[in-house]
């Protein structure tokens, strides 16, 4: 999983590369998500010719399931994730709820020893192009920064892993309002 290229670090991205699985629409596709959701991010993955809304998904072996639109509740961070598992077709008896893929999400957990990282991501107006060298909009600019660590606690028996993923989007945005003369 870290050597794949995750364009936005949305782990459902990584659903798309599982032979059979393709980006549906529907309200999934939308706006119309949990506002835990990563800024922008969708769950509308058709699996094996079922629709969109027919996926089951799991974070540590929970329900991850939004029972409103059958999306992914929360996504962590990617830094934050040791096994990322999509199961298609016969599933084994402890996984089912729906008839779709079955995306399961593994945490990390701490090690003996510790270890951490932290980096940031900058797109800003001097390192863009024009938008007539690109041929559409100029895109916004984009700071993220992350951060993780982990290590012990106490002695070899107890364990912390933290992460830490700032977003800031700067962007216009119009709403239009009608109201009675």
């Amino acid at each position: 999983m870290e050597q794949l290229p995750l364009n936005g670090r949305q782990l459902i991205d990584l659903v798309t590369t599982v032979p059979g699985a393709h980006q549906g629409s529907g309200a999934q596709q939308g706006k119309c998500q949990s506002a835990l959701l990563a800024a922008g991010q969708f769950s509308a993955i058709s699996i094996s010719g079922s629709r969109p809304n027919a996926n089951y998904f799991l974070l540590d072996g929970a329900t991850n399931t939004d029972p409103t639109f059958n999306t992914q509740n929360f996504s962590p961070s990617p830094d934050s994730v040791q096994e990322f598992q999509v199961q298609t077709g016969s599933y084994s008896a402890e996984m089912g709820g729906a008839g779709g893929g079955q995306i399961n999400i593994a945490t990390r957990s701490g090690t003996s020893a510790f270890h951490g990282s932290v980096y940031e991501f900058l797109r800003n107006g001097a390192s863009m192009p024009t938008p007539s060298a690109i041929g559409c909009d100029q895109p916004s600019p984009l700071q993220q920064l992350r951060g993780g660590a982990g290590g012990p606690v106490y002695g070899q028996r107890t364990f912390f892993c933290v992460n830490y993923e700032g977003y800031r989007r700067v962007a216009a945005e119009r709403h239009d309002d009608t109201v009675p003369t």
